[in-house]
């Protein structure tokens, strides 16, 4: 689904944790965001062609206001500099469906593809377009029910980790 438009043009690597704490801690998930850059070049884009995008560090991507390289990202994708935008997962483009919908509508006139570890999306295609707004709601509602089901689930698991320090004292 590459195409030869897709290879002239550049390929933009998107990295990006949500909180410093995260850029501090989990160093492989930086590294392996940072190593997507390889994989763009074994595609076929010339080690020049290939542009990381890492002004976002630590910072949410809850909007795009602030976010100098997201901002940047729909600058060079509107200016038809973009022919791929790869990233770990999408989510970490935009969390706001403003946002992304905003960005995926300017890949698809601009014929730009997008590539995550679940595969390559053509915005342009109906089922890839589709697929992708689905992963972007499933993600969102998820996230939202994080907080709730943690709160549900803490005193479950405070229950049971009694109950197995209370079996595990009488198998002293």
């Amino acid at each position: 689904m590459i195409k030869s438009y897709n290879l002239e043009r550049l390929a933009a690597v998107y990295a990006r944790q949500s909180r410093a704490q995260q850029v501090l801690n989990h160093q492989e998930s930086t590294s392996l965001q940072y190593n997507l850059r390889e994989k763009e070049i074994a595609w076929g884009w010339s080690s020049e062609r290939v542009l990381v995008i890492d002004e976002d560090q630590a910072q949410s991507g809850s909007s795009a206001a602030g976010r100098t390289g997201f901002q940047r990202l729909l600058v060079e994708v509107g200016l038809n500099h973009v022919g791929l935008i790869l990233g770990v997962g999408m989510s970490r483009l935009a969390r706001s469906c403003k946002d992304w919908y905003h960005l995926l509508e300017i890949c698809a006139v601009f014929q730009t593809v997008f590539a995550d570890q679940g595969g390559l999306y053509d915005p342009r295609q109906y089922n890839d377009r589709l697929l992708l707004g689905l992963i972007r709601r499933l993600l969102r509602d998820s996230r939202r029910q994080r907080p709730a089901r943690a709160r549900r689930e803490a005193p479950g698991e405070w229950r049971q980790s009694r109950r197995h320090k209370w079996a595990n004292d009488l198998l002293k």
